[in-house]
């Protein structure tokens, strides 16, 4: 069996605090229900590397359900 590792877009780090504080600004309890569900995904991904969409090539993609998609106005 070969090895994987979990690897996050570049992106995402630097979307994170925007999408916290976009979440925060609509209901405070967003915030940590954002991070509960991204740790589940994760958790997801690690024991099931098969799951998700590809993306491209080895490349899979999860989306969090129940979060609309958030987009940088800057």
């Amino acid at each position: 069996m070969t090895a994987r590792r979990l690897v996050f877009h570049p992106g995402v780090e630097e979307d994170l605090d925007p999408i916290l504080v976009f979440y925060a600004e609509r209901d405070a309890a967003l915030p940590g229900r954002f991070r509960g569900r991204l740790q589940e995904q994760i958790e997801r991904i690690v024991l099931f590397p098969e799951s998700g969409a590809v993306l491209f090539e080895e490349y899979r993609r999860v989306l969090l359900k129940r979060f609309p998609t958030w987009r940088s106005t800057g």
